[in-house]
C-alpha cells in the first residue's frame, strides 16, 4: 500500500486523538448549547455531564472516528473537529492562547468564534461537531 504524505499524517491524527480522548484533557472554555436544550436520547455518550466541570475541555472520538474536542461553559456545550484543515494534523486547545493549536504549520483556531481562523496556512475553520445534553450525559447529537 502506497501512502501519501497527507494520508500518513491522518492515521497519526486519528491515532493521537484515541491517546488524548483516553486521557481526558481539561482546559479553559466558553459554550453555546444551553444546558436545558432538548437532545435526542439516540446521540453517542461523550462524558456524563457531571464528570466535566464548567471551564475545561474533554478530546474524545467522534462517531465519524475522528479526534474532536469538547468545550463546557456556564452556557452550554460545543465541540469541533480537532482535524486541522490545512494538512490534517491534530490541534490541541491552549488555555494560554485560549486558541485551538495545530502543532505541524502553526495555525490557531478561535474556539470562541465558530473556530474561525487566527493565523497560519489554513483558510477555513475547524468543522463544528454537533453535542448537546441529554439527561446527565454529554451526547454527540
Amino acid at each position: 500500500m502506497n501512502l501519501d504524505r497527507r494520508g500518513v499524517l491522518r492515521g497519526a491524527a486519528v491515532a493521537a486523538g484515541a491517546v488524548l480522548a483516553s486521557v481526558a484533557g481539561n482546559t479553559l472554555a466558553k459554550g453555546d448549547v444551553p444546558m436545558n436544550a432538548a437532545a435526542k436520547k439516540s446521540g453517542k455518550k461523550i462524558v456524563k455531564l457531571a464528570s466535566l466541570k464548567v471551564g475545561k475541555t474533554k478530546n474524545f472520538i467522534a462517531a465519524n472516528g475522528a479526534p474532536a474536542v469538547l468545550f463546557r461553559t456556564k452556557n452550554g456545550v460545543f465541540a469541533y473537529s480537532a482535524i486541522c484543515t490545512h494538512q490534517g494534523c491534530t490541534v490541541d486547545y491552549s488555555p494560554q492562547y485560549k486558541a485551538l493549536l495545530c502543532p505541524c504549520h502553526g495555525a490557531m483556531y478561535d474556539p470562541f468564534s465558530n473556530a474561525k481562523v487566527l493565523s497560519g496556512p489554513t483558510n477555513r475553520p475547524l468543522d463544528k461537531v454537533k453535542v448537546s445534553v441529554s439527561g446527565n450525559w454529554i451526547v454527540q447529537a
